[in-house]
């Protein structure tokens, strides 16, 4: 990537730009740690660092607007469909969603209020700020991958003494979870970045890295996980065309089958690792109280299929209400735009998503912007089965993927251009 860069005219590095990183990085470390284990440091970390994630979307917002008529112009034709998507957004939710949460105001808001909404809802903004501003200043993305891989270490240690402790919560079928659902994002991270076949200038798999994240996810015995896990393996098999590469995802499939079996085999989790696969019906347990919300969101998104149910709290909670077997949570990302944004908010986030998918295909044969896209596709498929609304704990990994990719088409482009 080093070669590729050096091609381009870069801005200098900026101390800033790599303590803007870290903070959100950190800020999904520590929330993987305090949201399962300690509940009063959760909720006062929850309330400070959403505070300071709103200092970092609101000079987002007002650089990308600045900047934006110079750095649309460098960009590819689907880069620039995602970039035009998030201003149009944006632009959407501070003009028509403002307007209609104070005329259709059955919860009492006030201005500040809708334009706390609007601020925490509108995270996309931080991609274009990331793309055009942090990533070009912080040169080495491979040393921070790696901080950010290294950093789940600290997770994990906390899952380990848990399950040595014999520390757990039971899922609804009865199975054993040593650790919060949300700490896979970063073990994803870690898997995805762990594997040579991602990165050429990687020399092997990190194998301490691959086998701590795996384990540590069969920790946490969530079953949409574990497939996508299975997931990344698949796509990496796909990624690979040159015999030398299939030879070291063969490789890496190997490591993978060992340490699966290894893992399966401790005591106290390898029945319920199995469980988790073949516990999965519609009429009890986990997946049936996902139907069960995610019928509930489908009556509420025909009722408010325009705008959704936007801010008006009052309305979905009395909606809640007249479901009991409702949890008030949709646990599905997208089920939960449907009902609180509508047709017209799933549509931005929809076009969003896809142009970006669409851009880490175009550039192919750059590792970097694979190994992101994989991963972007295993937060997604996670996501599809739990809630993700952006929050201080999952915002970085929101954003970061596809602020990378389109990092990185940027440089390819101009470097095609020259």
């Amino acid at each position: 990537m080093s070669e590729v860069i050096s091609q381009i005219k870069q801005p200098r590095k900026n101390v800033f730009a790599a303590l803007i990183f870290l903070f959100l990085a950190g800020c999904a470390v520590a929330g993987g740690i305090l949201q399962e284990e300690f509940t009063t440091l959760n909720l006062i970390f929850f309330g400070i660092t959403l505070g300071l994630t709103d200092a970092v979307i609101f000079p987002s917002l007002v650089y990308s607007f600045i900047a934006y008529n110079h750095n649309i112009l460098q960009e590819s034709k689907q880069a620039r469909a995602v970039f035009k998507a998030i201003f149009a957004y944006v632009i959407y939710e501070f003009t028509v969603i403002f307007v209609l949460s104070l005329v259709d105001n059955k919860s009492n808001l006030t201005v500040q209020n809708v334009l706390r909404n609007i601020v925490q809802r509108i995270y996309f903004i931080i991609i274009p700020f990331f793309a055009w501003w942090v990533l070009p200043r912080m040169k080495n993305l491979d040393k921070y991958f790696r901080i950010v891989s290294y950093s789940s270490l600290i997770i994990f240690v906390f899952h380990l003494s848990n399950f040595i402790l014999g520390i757990y919560s039971l899922t609804e079928t009865g199975n054993k979870r040593y650790g919060w659902v949300g700490a896979t994002l970063l073990y994803g991270f870690t898997l995805t970045n762990s594997l040579e076949l991602m990165n050429k200038s990687r020399k092997g798999n990190n194998l301490f890295l691959l086998f701590t994240s795996l384990l540590g996810i069969v920790f946490i015995a969530h079953r949409s996980v574990f497939n996508a896990v299975l997931f990344i393996v698949a796509m990496a098999f796909l990624i690979s065309k040159d015999k030398g590469k299939n030879l070291r995802i063969y490789k890496s499939a190997i490591y993978f089958a060992l340490g699966g079996f290894v893992m399966t085999q401790l005591s106290g989790i390898g029945a319920d690792f199995v469980e988790r696969f073949t516990s999965a019906d519609t009429q009890t347990g986990n997946l049936a109280s996902r139907i069960v919300g995610w019928e509930f969101g489908a009556e509420l998104f025909r009722d408010n299929w325009l705008f959704g149910l936007n801010f008006n709290t009052t309305n979905f909670s009395n909606a809640v209400s007249q479901n009991m077997n409702f949890v008030n949570i949709f646990h599905n990302f997208f089920m939960q735009i449907l009902v609180t944004e509508g047709a017209l908010g799933f549509v931005f986030h929809i076009t969003i998503l896809i142009f970006g998918i669409k851009t880490a295909v175009k550039n192919k044969k750059d590792p970097i912007s694979n190994q992101m896209l994989i991963y972007y596709l295993y937060f997604l498929f996670v996501a599809f089965f739990n809630v993700t609304y952006a929050n201080p704990g999952t915002l970085f990994f929101s954003i970061f993927p596809l602020s990378v990719i389109l990092y990185r088409d940027r440089i390819l482009t101009n470097q095609q251009n020259i």
